[in-house]
């Protein structure tokens, strides 16, 4: 006897797909709904062969890639604005770990106004990520002189979307173009913290070498 099969589906919105195209039976699926946890179930009684069902599990897959190359994205990265810098400081201090507050920040010597002069004339290079309602959710700043990125700082709603890579990856970009081949940064040591591996899978090595806020340095070459 054929066992049950099930497809899960995560949120996502239905686009140009016709009932009549649905494999199988689609429960509580409609034309340009949003479902969540929806299934589309193989039963016994259903009737399939094992053929039938291999072909109807093709189908699935088929239709849950449209469902992903159509589903609205969840947040767009743009170069960093000078406009945006009170937002900048604002988030820093929101950070589910190594949160830095505005006075902290001010003891460094970076202030709202530092920050967006440093980006206008073109010292920082920087991307930020806003979802569908311009809400910030995180930024990364590298500096074009020395090749360092500064900071990387998601909400901790962000936190495992990809959106810190992609910010990363453009900070990246953006100091090769600028003539650099050996790019470091400032990250945590203590293998508990998310950054400790985060940047570690990303290619970056450690260095054995400590900066003046007490982070080790990695480098990517």
């Amino acid at each position: 006897m054929l066992g049950r099969a099930v497809w899960r589906v995560n949120e996502f919105r239905l686009v140009h797909i016709q009932p009549q195209h649905w494999p199988a039976r689609a429960q509580g699926m409609q034309q340009g709904s949003v479902v969540v946890a929806t299934q589309v179930a193989f039963e016994p009684n259903d009737g399939y062969g094992v053929d039938n069902l291999r072909g109807q599990l093709a189908n699935c897959e088929k239709l849950q890639h449209t469902m992903n190359e159509t589903a609205m994205p969840t947040h767009q990265i743009t170069p960093a604005l000078p406009v945006d810098r009170a937002s900048w400081i604002t988030l820093r201090g929101k950070t589910r770990e190594n949160a830095v507050s505005q006075a902290r920040l001010a003891s460094l010597g970076i202030t709202a106004q530092s920050w967006g002069d440093d980006v206008k004339a073109g010292l920082l290079l920087g991307f930020c990520a806003h979802d569908a309602e311009q809400t910030l959710l995180g930024y990364c700043f590298g500096d074009s002189k020395t090749g360092e990125v500064v900071v990387l700082a998601l909400l901790p709603q962000a936190e495992g979307s990809g959106i810190g890579r992609e910010l990363l990856s453009r900070v990246v970009a953006a100091l090769r173009t600028k003539g650099h081949r050996r790019l470091f940064l400032g990250c945590s040591s203590n293998p508990a913290h998310r950054s400790h591996g985060f940047y570690r899978h990303l290619g970056w090595r450690s260095t054995g070498e400590v900066d003046a806020l007490g982070d080790e340095v990695l480098e990517l070459v």
